[in-house]
């Protein structure tokens, strides 16, 4: 199950998340009227049925990553071996 995010949330995007995060990097949940919609869409790509799409995530980079799901948000980059 993905975990529930959050308005101001700041979270690591990981590669290929959405629209607009080619690679891994820190992003916050920004808010705008399409984040606050309370008929939101729902993930495309896991079977949590309530794993939430978030519209706008403004990236570190000064970039835009749209369309960007909670299962495509981690707390931390993940470690590699």
């Amino acid at each position: 199950m993905s975990k529930r995010r959050k308005i101001g949330d700041r979270v690591w995007i990981v590669p290929g998340a959405g629209f607009g995060a080619s690679r891994g990097e820190w992003g916050t949940i920004i808010d705008c009227e399409s984040n606050r919609e309370e008929d939101h869409f729902h993930c495309s790509f896991c079977a949590d049925k309530d794993c939430r799409e978030w519209s706008d995530v403004r990236l570190d980079s000064g970039r835009m990553a749209y369309h960007v799901s909670e299962c495509q948000m981690l707390d931390e980059p993940p470690l590699h071996s």
